[in-house]
């Protein structure tokens, strides 16, 4: 863990011997915002840290159909949250799922998981550099608290609704889905 400032930004990236060991992990760093680490007793300051999450170690099921390239857990000494959001990025690496890398400028989602929810939500926008090497937060966006993070594809919505019923006089009164529409 290292010591965030009070008075600048804190850049925390992987130890050397992380890098070593995994160079497709580099380009992954948060920026701690000065004085923007607190605890629930409200006091400021402390020690942050990031390492690798194996996709086998994450707290909670991904929504359906979604991997991460990379998973990251932030760890503090006992603070909890972050007053504003702490920039993060990760490295442009293939999307699990369809192989490619994303092209400088696209779009991408931050995913964190949810202490309070349980589940992996969408916490901010991040873009392609012009370089294609990272994915960054955008402006305003980031990490808001410790715990595990990744990236990947905005979620599309949810699903279109049914179409209407030919006969709604025959509808399910279950799920109002037409019997004679699936004849």
């Amino acid at each position: 863990l290292q010591n965030v400032s009070a008075n600048q930004n804190t850049q925390i990236t992987f130890p050397d011997s992380v890098i070593d060991g995994h160079p497709d992990l580099e380009g992954v760093s948060i920026v701690v915002p000065a004085n923007s680490l607190f605890s629930d007793d409200g006091s400021r300051g402390g020690k942050v840290g990031i390492a690798p999450v194996p996709p086998d170690r994450l707290p909670g099921s991904l929504p359906e159909g979604l991997e991460f390239p990379v998973v990251i857990t932030v760890q503090t000494d006992g603070a909890g949250n972050f007053d504003q959001p702490a920039p993060v990025c990760f490295p442009n690496l293939p999307d699990p799922n369809t192989g490619k890398k994303l092209n400088p400028g696209a779009k991408d989602a931050l995913y964190s998981f949810s202490h309070d929810t349980g589940e992996w939500e969408v916490v901010g926008s991040m873009t392609v550099s012009a370089d294609g090497l990272v994915v960054c937060s955008d402006p305003g966006t980031g990490i808001r608290a410790p715990g595990w993070h990744g990236n990947g594809p905005p979620p599309q919505g949810p699903p279109p609704p049914p179409p209407p019923c030919k006969n709604p006089g025959a509808a399910n009164k279950c799920n109002d889905r037409c019997f004679e529409d699936s004849l």
